[in-house]
């Protein structure tokens, strides 16, 4: 006789804390909420439970620190319960959230996060921290150290800002990075007093997508993807008025698969885009740099090379720069050591459009394509004719941008249009 022994899982719990009407005497049950998060931090939590904190309360003083794992369909989860601003935990001077490279399968939701060194430092996997508002960090907002425990980390819907480094930092200069990481739909905005702080940093690390993000007057740069990070993808992002470049990558190497596309950005201290020291392989596709301080793009460094830097619109605006052309490269290397194809060069307000300064020469398009390495023989200059100039980025008509693109580089555009055959140049399908 075969007996059959039917597996349950432990039945999940839902804890409930309230800052102003608990009693850490109570058990944490729907009508006995707890009070203090050192009341929470003792709870001995199973895969699927809830934690929620009452909407309008704040808590401050302790950190809340996960002490115990999910796993796979089971996460832990940490929210808010009841109609009001979403629960704040200002946490002690460490920050307001931690969970060691011991924890995994959790997740943040609709949480407030406040302060300390790092308001949220992440160090496990399968990891999600959603609609959260994460602010005032004495260095960086959220924290993904570099440690090969992190990876399957989701950051969605987040607004982090007033950080006093940067609003996202994964990775570290000289360890391994996170692995398997989202970062949508996240506003990263007002962070960092020094150009060395982004709005989102990554370095080191692999397979990573940052996609519809909106990073703008950061000290340093919008994004930041550097030192051998591998397989990145930047795209339909919204980068403006930032205190350094609008997007920057350098130490990368050969079939680091790090690709810019479908890009908005504007009106940065620097440049739109800039490929650093020793910059290789990166694609630069379907973007659209206007109005600068300096150039629209440049890639200034002798070793700024095997790059593909295709379909683009770089304006310049005399109005608000000295430039001598929308594109700036160091040396003559940089021209015939990348692709150049398919793009469109603008300068407002000049006299005589120009559309590269290469080592403090400047050329308009029929000299650029004269160089060595024929580059850009297949773009065109002129206005974009852009439908509503600098509030709508899309070419209007009669723009030289309307089917001047190379068809297969980018799918779609910045809102998800597909693109036309052949597509137009810039970040927009018209």
């Amino acid at each position: 006789m075969r007996t059959h022994i039917r597996r349950y899982a432990t039945p999940a719990h839902t804890y409930y804390a309230d800052a102003t009407g608990g009693n850490d005497a109570n058990n944490g049950g729907a009508g006995a909420p707890l009070k203090t998060i050192g009341a929470v931090n003792a709870l001995t939590f199973k895969p699927g439970d809830r934690i929620l904190f009452k909407a309008g309360e704040v808590w401050s003083g302790t950190r809340l620190v996960l002490a115990a794992s999910g796993r796979l369909g089971r996460p832990i989860a940490f929210g808010a319960y009841g109609a009001g601003a979403a629960p704040a935990i200002t946490g002690d001077g460490n920050g307001a959230f931690y969970a060691s490279s011991a924890r995994s399968f959790y997740r943040l939701d609709g949480l407030d996060l406040r302060g300390g060194t790092y308001a949220v430092n992440i160090e496990g996997h399968d990891v999600v921290v959603q609609n959260c508002n994460i602010q005032d960090a004495t260095a960086t907002g959220l924290l993904l150290f570099a440690t090969s425990t992190i990876y399957n980390v989701c950051i969605l819907g987040c607004t982090i800002h007033n950080n006093a480094q940067s609003g996202i930092e994964a990775g570290a200069d000289t360890l391994p990075g996170p692995a398997n990481l989202q970062i949508g739909r996240v506003a990263s905005y007002s962070n960092g007093t020094t150009v060395n702080h982004h709005g989102v940093y990554v370095k080191r690390a692999n397979n990573v997508l940052i996609q519809d993000c909106n990073c703008y007057s950061n000290a340093g740069h919008g994004v930041n993807t550097r030192l051998y990070a591998t397989n990145i993808l930047v795209d339909r992002c919204y980068l403006h008025e930032n205190g350094s470049q609008g997007i920057y990558s350098d130490t990368v190497s050969a079939g680091c698969n790090i690709v810019w596309r479908n890009l908005l950005s504007y009106l940065n201290t620097a440049n739109g885009g800039y490929l650093g020291d020793n910059a290789v392989g990166v694609s630069v596709l379907h973007c659209t740099f206007v109005r600068n301080v300096l150039y629209a793009f440049g890639a200034e460094y002798a070793t700024s090379l095997g790059n593909n830097i295709q379909g683009n619109i770089f304006f310049l605006d005399t109005a608000n720069s000295s430039r001598t052309g929308p594109v700036r490269c160091q040396v003559a290397g940089n021209v015939s050591g990348n692709v150049w194809n398919y793009n469109l060069a603008y300068m407002k307000g000049a006299g005589t459009q120009k559309w590269a300064n290469v080592g403090g020469t400047t050329y308009d398009l029929a000299g650029w394509q004269a160089l060595t390495g024929t580059p850009d023989l297949n773009s065109v200059d002129g206005d974009p004719l852009f439908t509503a100039e600098f509030t709508s980025m899309v070419p209007g008509v009669g723009s030289p941008a309307l089917g001047a693109g190379l068809a297969g580089l980018v799918p779609y555009d910045y809102v998800g249009v597909p693109r036309g055959t052949p597509p137009d140049i810039g970040a927009y399908e018209a």
